[in-house]
């Protein structure tokens, strides 16, 4: 999966899950950056586990919870 991929799904998740902080980023323009910065986190995590004998498909399904599908808020500072 292409980084511009896992970003747009970031945002669908973040748009579904946590519409606040999705409109502060939204509104400051840190929608995208903040998106692709989490995509790019996943893949190397994803890339650290095909290290360890992983699939594609096994790295993704471990990895995606740690940045793609959690809470932007923890991470970002909305102030």
């Amino acid at each position: 999966m292409m980084i511009q991929e896992m970003a747009a799904m970031t945002r669908e998740h973040w748009k579904a899950y946590y519409p606040e902080t999705y409109r502060v980023m939204e509104r400051r323009n840190d929608l995208v950056k903040e998106s692709e910065a989490a995509a790019k986190l996943t893949r190397c995590e994803m890339a650290t586990l095909m290290k360890g004998k992983m699939t594609e498909v096994e790295a993704w399904e471990a990895s995606r919870s740690l940045f793609i599908f959690s809470d932007p808020s923890k991470d970002y500072n909305s102030e």
